[in-house]
């Protein structure tokens, strides 16, 4: 799944010097004159690739061919362009220069490279493509460009790969003599869930790509972080057609625990629990027709989406081009979403306030679901900006900043995977058994725990183990924590272990005569 990627993407740098809205137990991401999140992201992540066939590293013209892949959590598998498979060659300026891509020698029969077809489904509808035998995948886990040589680049075994039979909408774009080829490639999920995805949004204050690397999981490398988003893997494909050979696949994340808010009128509409695909690959982020409007951005009146569509741009709003998998290119609304919010393991509300979303139903590729709730794109999580084509220099006039340092993305097990982020807006972590939330555990914490035992599931403070209950494990928590922390300024005295024992003692029998 792709947005459409535009030739003049120029990296500004990042402005990082926010300021945090932290208030109890949320962290509201804005910064001196900007209260909004542009819809498109600046960067994505993308790192060198080299196909191997038959175990051998595939040339051209004496040289290995190096494609440059993004690193995709939107995808289910790998695409492999056209322009690649068998070669493009092109003139940049009519009559001036000559340009090669380089061919990958995926031509199809009687070579014997593909074992069968398969219907790809992306924003632009369905794509038929060919299915390659078992082909070697190597990346570079290194700034792009960094090195021509494919001992340096990191195997991930064989896939079976989906090579395009046409070259996609947004791959050659030709403006009056000039002509722009950019070949699309997506690595995805078989790959990124063999390990750590990371990507350092920081080079982009220099005017830097994102560094992009894939760390094998528990390396000393990947970066600290202080936001933890609970997130599942989903099976998108599903049984490919009668007649159809399935390539390569492995399940996408989708992030928990969503929560959208809109006021409209004198109404404010909040839909919680929302679950939304985490797209590496797609620039912006996208709410479905109907979550639109349940949540108030359109107007319930409109039975059918291209209906407002056509409104919405005979009234002058905005719009953005989607394209990359599927034959056409879509054009969806872009209309500003009061409040994301998104709840952290670590016990506080991320909240994204005056988003520029897309209104789009991306339909579930498997075709055993209905349309995707939402995506979140990376327009959430780095610097993002107005993309214009009438005017492509107005991208400069704003851009809203980044917030996060470090993003982390683990799936390398399946039953614990986490978007992880690093952002200096985040409260210090918080101490198991600090209950009063002093940053110290002691007797002021025992006191209000015991005292508010029987408020389960209501009093989070005292749910340090977030099974919604204040219980014997928090209290074990407290205990094996005891004296963690900092003692405040006026810290008073601390409790001998035998006064500790004497209340422990105390709410023993207190529990038994209730119970």
């Amino acid at each position: 799944m792709k947005e459409s990627r535009y030739p003049f993407l120029l990296l500004i740098g990042a402005s990082l010097l926010c300021v945090s809205c932290a208030l109890g137990d949320e962290v509201v991401l804005t910064a001196p004159g900007y209260d909004h999140i542009n819809p498109f992201a600046l960067d994505q992540p993308e790192q060198d690739g080299v196909l191997l066939y038959d175990g051998e590293v595939i040339f051209d013209n004496g040289a290995p061919v190096i494609i440059d892949m993004f690193i995709d959590t939107g995808a289910s598998g790998f695409v492999i362009s056209q322009l690649n498979a068998v070669g493009y060659d092109y003139e940049p300026i009519l009559g001036f220069g000559y340009e090669h891509i380089p061919s990958l020698g995926l031509e199809g029969d009687p070579s014997g490279e593909f074992v069968g077809v398969f219907s790809e489904t992306g924003i632009g509808g369905q794509e038929l493509g060919d299915v390659t035998r078992p082909l070697g995948v190597r990346l570079l886990n290194a700034p792009q460009g960094s090195s021509l040589n494919p001992a340096d680049f990191v195997d991930y075994g064989e896939h079976s790969l989906w090579v395009r039979r046409d070259i996609g909408n947004t791959e050659v774009v030709q403006e009056s003599i000039i002509t722009l080829v950019d070949p699309l490639h997506v690595a995805g999920m078989p790959v990124i869930s063999q390990r750590v995805l990371v990507m350092d949004p920081t080079p982009l204050a220099n005017l830097n790509r994102m560094e992009t690397l894939l760390l094998p999981h528990g390396d000393a490398s990947i970066p600290q972080t202080n936001i933890t988003f609970s997130t599942r893997l989903v099976d998108l494909v599903g049984t490919p057609p009668v007649g159809e050979t399935l390539p390569s696949t492995a399940s996408n994340p989708f992030v928990q625990g969503i929560t959208i808010s809109h006021t409209s009128g004198a109404t404010t509409n909040t839909i919680t629990d929302n679950e939304w695909l985490f797209d590496t690959g797609a620039g912006g982020t996208l709410v479905s027709f109907a979550k639109a409007q349940a949540v108030g951005l359109i107007d319930p009146s409109y039975a059918d989406f291209n209906d407002y569509l056509q409104d919405h741009i005979s009234a002058g709003g905005p719009t953005g081009q989607l394209g990359g998998i599927g034959p056409n290119l879509v054009t969806a609304p872009i209309l500003q979403l009061d409040e994301i919010r998104i709840t952290a393991k670590e016990g506080f509300d991320v909240v994204w306030e005056n988003v520029a979303v897309m209104v789009i139903d991306v339909e579930d590729p498997s075709g055993e679901g209905e349309a995707l709730e939402g995506v979140l794109g990376m327009n959430l999580l780095l610097p993002a900006v107005n993309i214009d084509l009438a005017d492509p220099l107005g991208i400069f006039d704003d851009i809203s900043p980044g917030y996060f340092d470090a993003i982390v993305f683990d799936s390398t097990d399946a039953n614990k995977v986490e978007l992880r982020l690093y952002s200096d807006l985040a409260p210090p972590p918080r101490i198991m058994g600090d209950a009063d939330l002093d940053g110290y555990i002691d007797d002021n914490d025992l006191n209000l725990l015991l005292t508010s035992w029987y408020q389960q599931g209501i009093w989070g403070n005292g749910d340090f183990t977030g099974d919604g209950f204040v219980n014997d494990d928090d209290l074990n928590l407290l205990l094996t924590n005891w004296h963690e922390g900092i003692p405040p300024m006026d810290q008073g005295a601390v409790p001998e272990p035998a006064t500790m024992m004497l209340l422990l003692g105390g709410f023993a029998l207190i529990r038994i005569r209730r119970e």
